[in-house]
């Protein structure tokens, strides 16, 4: 996945999928799209986000989005998912002194920054380096997504406390990205379906 907003910019591909805040590296502001921080009922929610990013201005600063990262590319927001789960632990969590004891895999950027504010040792890494980095060691406390993604990466071998909901990706939305000059290639009904074939589908998945 890390490579996939790359090389659909270059033209290796024509098109991707992937959630826009793993782009967090090219610019911060990645995360407010695809991974708006605060849960447990302080934050924004998949119906206000959707409200927000369909009549409130979220589109066209999605749109600036790319332009700033200085990528030729078309995204489509197609997906929102969440509420996030907080995570997995060894031992049960019942203040904030429980939490800060653990070296917490998040994710990077805006949502691992906000861990970091508040005292939590948060480190970033790859899905597929969770369970080695927990059987190791490195880190002693974990969050990937959902409670099924989660038991296939097989968290629940090494960690037995779940907890459910997350502060973080309280919404987590899911693109699909298009070469530039592919997108610019369609006619302006076929680019006009597909934007509203995803605006149907972000509705849809609510």
């Amino acid at each position: 996945v890390r490579e996939t907003l790359e090389a659909v910019n270059k033209g290796l591909v024509d098109g991707g999928f992937a959630w826009t805040h793993y782009w967090s590296g090219f610019h911060p502001a990645a995360a407010l799209f695809g991974s708006p921080v605060a849960g447990a009922g302080v934050g924004i929610d998949n119906i206000a986000f959707i409200s927000w990013y369909m009549f409130g201005g979220g589109k066209e600063l999605y749109v600036d989005l790319w332009k700033e990262m200085k990528m030729d590319i078309k995204g489509l927001m197609l997906q929102p998912v969440g509420p996030e789960a907080l995570g997995w632990f060894k031992e049960p969590i019942n203040s904030m002194a429980d939490f800060r004891k653990y070296r917490f895999r998040t994710p990077p950027g805006i949502p691992g920054q906000t861990y970091k504010d508040i005292g939590i040792a948060s480190v970033a890494m790859g899905g597929g380096d969770i369970l080695p980095a927990l059987q190791k060691g490195t880190i002693d406390a974990a969050e990937w997504c959902c409670p099924k993604p989660d038991s296939v990466f097989g968290f629940q071998k090494v960690l037995k406390h779940y907890y459910l909901q997350g502060l973080h990706q309280v919404v987590v939305n899911a693109d699909m990205y298009i070469n530039g000059k592919v997108w610019r290639s369609l006619t302006k009904h076929q680019q006009r379906a597909m934007e509203v074939a995803a605006d149907a589908s972000l509705m849809r998945s609510m």
